[in-house]
């Protein structure tokens, strides 16, 4: 049983991970941890680069794709167990 709710635990956190990823990125944000060091130094974070903003998109997808896959897994699982399949 607890591996059915991890799949479908982790499969919708993955997907609202992704969802919310995908909402932003197009937005410069900075991490709580990126920000905590830039107010140390006391510098300015850098402008986003191609790569960034490419591998911000490739992540969001593969959460969406992958969180959907546990998701339904979880739910075919939880199907299973109480005899509906």
């Amino acid at each position: 049983m607890i591996p059915i709710l991890i799949y479908t635990v982790g499969g919708l956190l993955l997907l609202w991970l992704g969802v919310r990823w995908w909402r932003l990125r197009k937005q410069e944000t900075v991490s709580l941890i990126e920000y905590g060091l830039l107010k140390a130094t006391k510098s300015e974070p850098l402008p986003l680069s191609d790569y960034d903003r490419k591998s911000q998109s490739v992540f969001a997808v593969l959460n969406i794709v992958f969180g959907t896959f546990f998701l339904l897994l979880g739910l075919l699982l939880i199907a299973g167990k109480a005899g509906l399949l």
